[in-house]
Formats: structure tokens, sequence, C-alpha cells
């Protein structure tokens, strides 16, 4: 459940949690203060909020476990696989095309 809300937290803010620091120094930093919060919260629903904030709560005891949290509020929110799965081919094209254009650039600088 910790790992899932870290994944969360990453895919939110495009790293995960004090990224910036070598990892032992982050997961010290974890243990002692925490995670700390989303750098733009407002951005995000307050049911993403939750969700993240439940599955990061330090006390294990505390967090919900799977069935539970499959009744949360976010995820009844979550689209159904056949509405997501097309968007994810498109952005799964799109990368791969990005990353061909950048191979034929890199190429071209090459020569």
């Amino acid at each position: 459940i910790w790992s899932l809300g870290i994944m969360a937290m990453e895919m939110a803010e495009g790293e995960p949690p004090y990224m910036e620091f070598p990892p032992l120094r982050a997961l010290f930093l974890i243990t002692t203060k925490g995670i700390p919060e989303l750098k733009e919260p407002n951005k995000w629903s307050p049911e993403f909020r939750s969700f993240v904030s439940m599955c990061l709560n330090k006390e294990v005891e505390d967090r919900p476990d799977g069935p539970a949290l499959l009744k949360h509020p976010f995820l009844q929110r979550a689209c159904p696989p056949h509405e997501i799965l097309p968007l994810l081919e498109e952005v799964r094209a799109i990368k791969d095309g990005n990353r061909q254009e950048l191979l034929k650039t890199l190429n071209a600088a090459k020569k």
C-alpha cells in the first residue's frame, strides 16, 4: 500500500519524494520527516489527495488494506479499463514516435 502511494505521488509530481537526495538520505528523510506534501495540491482532486494520504500513513496499522482502498472514492471514480486502454496506446505511440525522431536527430548529428 505504501509503494502504491509513493507511485501515485511520483506519477503526479514526475519524480519520487526527495529525488534531489541520494537514495539512503531520501529513505532517512522519509522515516524522520515523512513524505512531503504534493507541490501543487490544488492541482489534484480532494479524492486523489485523500487516497495518497491514506496510502502513505506512517503507521502500518492505520493504512487501509487493498479491499478497503478499492472502495475509496478516487478509485471508484476511475476510468474503466476499456476507456483507458486506448489512451495508453495513444501515449505509447506518441512516445515511440518521439523516440524515433530523437534517434534520427542524434544520428544526423553524428554525421
